[in-house]
């Protein structure tokens, strides 16, 4: 019987630099939800510009959701470095989720917003360049 197993180690180049992109993303979230967790001046650095006026539960709560999102993202990209085709398209979705709200709010502010950003679309580039979508498809007929 000849079973074949496939480690982290043996994905394309294009999806080990995908997942780690991910993993950026991830300590960028939890870092600007524990900035916006700290208070309006800290908020600023994650785009947050009228934090001033926000209450202390709101902008709570919103540090909060920012870092269940970043977890959630960081266990999506532990799927797709495992080659699970859904994953991928989940990050691919929830990323452009968080885009377009961060666009129809006026554009990208902060720098935690800027970083995420750049690191985003490499890692969804990287997602779908011809490497990688022959190892996703390899994976499925697995």
């Amino acid at each position: 019987m000849n079973v074949e197993r496939r480690t982290a180690a043996s994905n394309p180049d294009t999806v080990r630099y995908s997942f780690i992109c991910w993993v950026v993303v991830t300590v960028v979230g939890i870092i600007g939800g524990i900035a916006v967790l700290i208070g309006p001046g800290a908020a600023a650095l994650s785009g947050i510009s009228e934090a001033d006026g926000m209450s202390t539960g709101a902008l709570a709560g919103g540090g909060i959701i920012a870092i269940v999102l970043a977890l959630i993202q960081l266990w999506l990209a532990f799927r797709m470095r495992a080659g699970r085709n859904w994953a991928r398209i989940v990050l691919t979705i929830v990323g452009v989720a968080y885009l377009l709200s961060v666009f129809s709010g006026g554009g990208v502010a902060g720098i935690f917003n800027w970083i995420y950003l750049v690191v985003f679309v490499a890692a969804v580039v990287l997602m779908f360049v011809p490497a990688s979508g022959a190892f996703f498809r390899s994976r499925t007929r697995t």
